[in-house]
């Protein structure tokens, strides 16, 4: 079977004299039998060795020094006693912020509202990166907290927006927007309205209000829901922004579904796994799942949707294709206009499918989507950069932040060009931790930080047409079957380093695509993936 499966690859790939393509025939063959003996063996070795450590009992570093980075079983350890801990704590250098007070946001955090800053409120926070000028981008970011807690500079997000200031180039306003109960959906999509009109039209000391700048929404959470409901509010009544159009939107697992009824809710449910006669030197406790919401999958679904329906006021409203952007439709998605998006979210998180079911129906109309979705990671991790207090950075949040960079700078430099149109899917990375030692082997690249647009960079595959020529000029020219040979290795070799570089090209592009969904869908699965 290797000697025929070898002949039907040797002849798939050349044309040439027999005498070629046996010998070829001949190496390939051995090459994989020798491969299938020493995976005999190994295979071999593995199972012996489970046999024999099969009654031995593990120490009890053993699961995170082998399968998580020890900041991530740290942070873990952390956030499952108190999922208010660990947020970053250092701002980052060159970046000034001011407040902003703008007529009309005033509003009063009083008894009845739940956020700690209470009192007067409704001031912004501009940021600012050291030596901005008239064509700095500009970055609307709706902060998150289930649309109850938090503000400009609370629960961490003034370390946040340094950190996005300084990787980005941008200015960030974050608005002090008023919260539930003082505030529901419509006020607050209006409040955001304000911010943008007025962010777009601010005219920095020294600069024209007829300099054009790229002009970004943004949001985390309940913020990104938000932020992607102005997106697409902007998308059908582009009025709104009279004489603007926004460049691009980006998102920190974003809360898009607010009948909270994704499958995510059940197959990411915390968990904690207890042995304690294989882990014998500590309790036997893994945690898996969700580790900053802990309860059974129907409590989680059943609280978030109440808070939703606190957020639109009325539970009809749940599914609000605006207010609930995973049930958005033709009427929100079809507008060209609506620009280019990239989404960061936790493989462990409950709302894992309110970024991937959103962004794949987003690109099936067309729109280019990026989604990073990261190994083990929670709610909102890139807030958790410096690593919980372990004194190790987080590689997965670091990484998430650098890509958000990197993508804002590429969207800002090519947002006059004409826009790209996607092949229908979204561009979906799944991106492993590459900070463990023990995981040096899987990768044969660093993980990509920089974006490309498609078809710029990936020329390889045009060389192959090229190099066969190499085979065909020996045999025309009656070269001795020594000489056709070497010349056919020459091609091989070539060959393989076109193909290698075309491959490693995709990967820098585009990760790779996962498609959407094709089972029988149930009820309102209908309208999460009717495209």
């Amino acid at each position: 079977f290797g000697f025929r499966g070898s002949q039907e690859v040797s002849l798939a790939l050349f044309e040439g004299p027999i005498m070629v393509r046996y010998g070829v025939t001949l190496l390939a063959f051995f090459i994989l039998r020798t491969k299938v003996v020493l995976a005999d063996a190994a295979t071999d070795q593995v199972a012996q060795a489970f046999r024999t450590h099969s009654q031995v009992s593990w120490g009890s570093d053993f699961p995170y020094a082998s399968l998580l980075a020890h900041t991530t079983s740290f942070c873990y350890k952390k956030l499952v006693n108190d999922t208010s801990c660990c947020l970053d704590q250092v701002m980052s250098p060159g970046v000034t912020g001011r407040k902003v007070h703008r007529n009309g946001t005033h509003w009063n955090c009083g008894p009845t509202c739940q956020d700690a800053q209470k009192g007067p409120r409704g001031d912004d926070m501009l940021w600012i990166p050291d030596g901005a000028d008239c064509k700095t981008p500009r970055i609307l970011y709706i902060h998150g907290g289930s649309w109850m807690y938090g503000s400009p500079t609370g629960l961490g997000y003034d370390k946040l927006a340094t950190k996005l200031v300084a990787l980005t180039g941008a200015m960030m306003m974050f608005p002090d927007y008023p919260l539930i109960p003082i505030a529901n959906y419509t006020t607050m999509l209006a409040t955001a309205v304000k911010a943008l009109n007025w962010l777009a039209d601010y005219v920095p000391e020294g600069c024209s209000p007829d300099d054009e700048v790229p002009l970004f929404v943004a949001g985390d959470s309940s913020g990104g829901g938000t932020a992607l409901s102005l997106a697409l509010m902007l998308n059908k009544k582009p009025q709104l922004l009279p004489g603007k159009s926004l460049a691009g939107c980006f998102f920190f697992s974003p809360w898009t579904n607010l009948k909270c009824n994704t499958p995510d809710y059940y197959t990411n449910a915390f968990a904690s796994i207890v042995d304690d006669q294989t882990f014998v030197n500590s309790s036997g406790k893994v945690y898996v799942g969700d580790v900053i919401f802990h309860g059974h999958p129907n409590e989680d679904s059943g609280g978030f949707q109440i808070n939703a329906e606190a957020y639109v006021g009325k539970w009809q409203l749940l599914d609000d294709p605006v207010a609930s952007p995973l049930f958005a439709d033709e009427a929100e998605l079809v507008n060209p206009a609506l620009p280019p998006m990239y989404f960061v979210v936790g493989a462990s998180e409950s709302i894992l499918g309110d970024s991937v079911l959103v962004s794949q129906k987003i690109a099936s109309y067309g729109h280019t989507v990026h989604v990073d979705v990261f190994e083990g990671m929670w709610h909102v991790f890139p807030m958790y950069s410096e690593g919980c207090g372990f004194g190790q950075e987080l590689w997965p949040a670091v990484h998430a932040l650098n890509r958000t960079g990197e993508w804002v700078k590429f969207v800002a430099s090519t947002w006059k060009l004409p826009r790209e149109q996607s092949n229908g899917l979204p561009i979906i990375g799944w991106v492993y931790d590459q900070s463990l030692e023990l995981r040096e082997q899987w990768f044969s690249y660093t993980a990509p930080t920089r974006f490309t647009r498609a078809g710029t960079t990936c020329v390889a595959p045009g060389l192959a047409k090229h190099f066969s020529g190499v085979f065909d000029a020996a045999s025309a020219f009656g070269l001795s079957w020594p000489v056709q040979l070497a010349a056919a290795a020459l091609w091989g070799a070539l060959t393989t380093m076109a193909v290698q570089a075309t491959a490693k090209c995709a990967w820098r592009q585009r990760y790779f695509s996962l498609p959407a969904a094709t089972m029988p869908l149930i009820g309102n699965g209908e309208r999460w993936m009717d495209a």
